[in-house]
């Protein structure tokens, strides 16, 4: 039986070429090509930049430990605690010590290092749906809020003045719970925030309980080593899976009994925390987790790849 190609198949126009069926077919495929042409420039330049970036990692590990100590204090001391456990509060202890300055600037290079390594994360090939296409969300907020503290870091270090760093996450979430407060549907924006963050409480919840993150730390080639690295990681994520649920519960506190000073930062709600019962408890099991947290993230800031997020990961 003769065989016919679709072309073939095809009517002819005027000019004795085949007509186009899908108008819109050529443009698509440029649109196509043009993504396809921008991905692996973004994945060629990734690979360039992964090195460099993970002492990104190692900067944010740091400020971590420093929140758990920090949080530790409060978990000791209670709400009147002059410490502030926040990555603010953080910057603000290191530029009280000797060679603060020089100590916040290489602090603030490793996490400009570490916004533009999240950045890179959710632009790089991969899924564009689904729980992928969140992640690229979180990784794109992730970057601006890291970016947030470098740009607050470069104050401190030109002023050498580290109090402007501390309390400054409890300031601006009041600030703007306030300003939301003020609108007639202020409290029901207020109550969704709540609802947004208690679901990247879950989100950090199940990274650590499916333990997805191990799939970067196969280079580790001494079993308990990885093992360690990857208990440190759950139990890190677990802290601030809890310190997000706190937050998004006060955030529905405030929306519900219209307070703004129900509301704060980690700090914030932490210190508010303490106040009740095993409160203290729970503020130094996070603190403890924090720590971890910021063990986990220099001690896998090596085995980091830089990739964009996928739907089967």
């Amino acid at each position: 039986m003769a065989r016919f190609s679709g072309s073939a198949l095809a009517p002819r126009g005027s000019n004795g070429s085949h007509g186009v069926i899908d108008p819109g077919g050529s443009a698509g495929s440029a649109v196509g090509a043009a993504k396809s042409d921008a991905e692996q420039r973004a994945g060629e330049l990734g690979r360039r930049f992964q090195y460099v970036g993970r002492l990104g990692w190692v900067a944010k590990g740091v400020v971590y430990v420093l929140i758990g100590i920090l949080a530790f204090t409060l978990a000791r001391e209670g709400a009147s605690s002059d410490e502030d456990a926040s990555s603010g509060g953080a910057i603000a202890s290191i530029a009280d010590r000797p060679f603060g300055k020089v100590l916040v600037a290489i602090v603030g290079v490793g996490l400009v290092l570490y916004a533009l390594w999240r950045l890179f994360t959710a632009v790089l090939p991969g899924d564009w749906t689904g729980k992928a296409l969140l992640e690229r969300i979180g990784y794109l907020l992730s970057a601006v809020a890291y970016g947030s503290l470098a740009f607050t870091i470069a104050q401190v270090a030109r002023s050498g003045n580290g109090e402007q760093a501390s309390g400054q996450e409890d300031r601006m979430v009041t600030d703007w719970v306030g300003r939301l407060m003020e609108q007639s549907y202020g409290r029901w924006l207020v109550g969704a925030a709540g609802v947004v963050v208690a679901g990247v409480a879950v989100a950090f919840a199940q990274k650590a309980i499916t333990r997805s993150f191990e799939r970067d730390l196969t280079a580790i080639a001494d079993q308990r080593r990885r093992q360690a690295v990857v208990r440190s990681g759950q139990l890190g994520l677990l802290a601030r899976a809890m310190s997000f649920a706190l937050i998004a519960f006060f955030l529905v506190r405030a929306a519900w009994t219209f307070d703004v000073a129900e509301v704060g930062g980690i700090d914030g709600s932490l210190r508010q925390f303490t106040g009740y019962q095993w409160g203290r408890i729970v503020v130094g099991v996070i603190a403890a987790g924090f720590v971890l947290y910021g063990l986990f993230c220099v001690l896998s800031a090596r085995f980091q790849r830089l990739r964009g997020p996928r739907n089967d990961h």
